[in-house]
């Protein structure tokens, strides 16, 4: 990310969400205690999920993270994953045709700061639903979802 994107992403920040969560955003870099849960999904036995026609979860196509960060609704870090640590792949999920969520997915040839991954397997997160769609079971679905697609892309 060059120092003007970062810039920039800081004045979005601070615009869509006030000073005080840029100062919180930079203390949490800062001093960090973070806890990390580790899942491991066995995929053999994963059936195609089903879901309702108004939720459609799909890869992110080329220029559409650059659309979502442009509406100031959906400001939020997890849409500049790409950005700051060089994942090639997320997830979007869309309610209604509204942006609700996205999961990032790394592979063994992604920077990955917590576990080296072998060529058949991925990591999915960090992970985001916004508030407006919260408590609706979106999270599983999507999760789910991808790591039907993951199976079907020859991941363990």
């Amino acid at each position: 990310m060059t120092i003007s994107e970062r810039i920039t992403f800081f004045k979005n920040l601070a615009k869509c969400q006030g000073i005080s969560e840029l100062f919180r955003l930079v203390a949490r870099r800062l001093y960090r205690k973070t806890s990390l849960y580790v899942y491991q999904r066995d995929l053999v036995t994963l059936e195609n999920p089903h879901l309702e026609n108004e939720l459609k979860i799909k890869s992110a196509e080329p220029g559409e993270l650059e659309r979502l960060r442009l509406d100031p609704e959906n400001f939020s870090v997890e849409l500049y994953w790409d950005k700051f640590y060089k994942v090639r792949r997320c997830y979007l999920a869309y309610l209604n045709g509204k942006f609700i969520h996205i999961s990032w997915v790394y592979f063994n040839q992604d920077s990955n700061k917590y576990f080296p991954l072998k060529p058949d397997q991925a990591m999915i997160g960090p992970c985001l639903t916004l508030p407006c769609a919260r408590g609706k079971g979106i999270y599983p679905k999507a999760i789910n979802f991808i790591c039907y697609q993951l199976k079907e892309s020859g991941i363990n």
